[in-house]
């Protein structure tokens, strides 16, 4: 849940795959609550991540453009 709520303020790109790992990780743990809250923040703070929008449009513009 740390990772998710810091990738909300800074350095997206390096925290928000690690909360989603580490939110999967919670889930097969059986940490259900903890678990999907981070899944939930970590998915909130990609979409609003500049970086994140720019690396996945341009892998949706790389595959269009072929």
């Amino acid at each position: 849940m740390v990772f998710a709520i810091i990738s909300l303020f800074i350095a997206a790109i390096v925290f928000v795959p690690l909360a989603i790992i580490l939110g999967v990780i919670g889930i097969v743990k059986k940490q259900y609550a903890w678990a999907i809250s981070a899944l939930v923040v970590a998915i909130v703070s990609a979409l609003m991540s500049p970086t994140l929008w720019a690396i996945f449009s341009g892998a949706t513009l790389m595959s269009v453009t072929k």
